[in-house]
């Protein structure tokens, strides 16, 4: 959680300022032993922002949000879209800030990125405006990129297309983002492992990458424990 921590709050204040508040961190206690305040204080004071809400949630609470997107399309274009963000172990609702990406379907069937919005969010239900009017997608990934902390779940649309497109999700981190969320939307109740290995058995047959393969098949592999652990000798 601490790389991802420190990964988000650049993100959310910005890389300039994440840049300027390190850098001044290192030239005010070079030589010294420092606190948790120390960091962010200087963090807090190059980004001109208030960090005390986000080190209270992200730093002293247990547990990650829960997270998905909501929308509706009208006439080929979306004509609602928000993010849902439900609170944590500790009944956090934390500020975060994400990239939202849309990808469409070509003549082939292949996912293609179309575009992706940042959005900043805190509470239960944030709307994105200005993905109002956009093209509707064939697919929505909420974090795009790995830039946020947070448990990612599929909505209903997208989880409908990640059966026939998952490998062809552009580049290998975006869909190895998107095998993670299928998994833990398996551990969470949200996806059942019949669905999964219908989803997850053509995609190992069609993924291309070897990296993407070794840590899907490795000695983490959620496939395989799934398989052996789970599945009924019937199933």
């Amino acid at each position: 959680k601490g790389g991802a921590a420190l990964k988000q709050l650049q993100f959310y204040v910005g890389a300039d300022a994440f840049r300027a508040g390190v850098r001044a961190y290192f030239k005010k206690y070079a030589w010294q032993n420092t606190t948790r305040e120390d960091f962010i204080s200087a963090i807090a004071d190059a980004a001109s922002l208030d960090l005390s809400g986000w080190t209270r949630s992200w730093l002293q609470s247990a547990g990650p949000n829960a997270v998905h997107a909501e929308y509706a399309c009208s006439k080929g274009r979306i004509h609602g879209f928000k993010l849902v963000q439900e609170p944590s172990v500790s009944g956090m609702l934390s500020p975060h800030r994400t990239r939202v990406a849309l990808f469409n379907r070509d003549s082939l069937g292949k996912l293609r990125f179309v575009q992706s919005q940042d959005v900043s969010y805190s509470g239960a239900v944030t709307r994105v405006e200005s993905l109002e009017g956009a093209a509707c997608p064939d697919f929505v990934y909420p974090n795009y990129g790995d830039y946020d902390y947070a448990v990612f779940s599929l909505d209903p649309a997208s989880l409908e297309v990640s059966k026939k497109s998952l490998t062809s999700i552009p580049d290998e981190l975006s869909r190895l983002m998107v095998w993670d969320t299928l998994k833990m939307m398996v551990r969470d109740s949200k996806l059942s492992l019949n669905d999964y290995f219908d989803i997850a058995l053509p995609g190992i047959a069609t993924e291309s990458s070897d990296s993407v393969l070794a840590i899907l098949l490795g000695n983490q592999s959620a496939l395989r424990d799934g398989y052996l652990s789970y599945l009924t000798p019937e199933r």
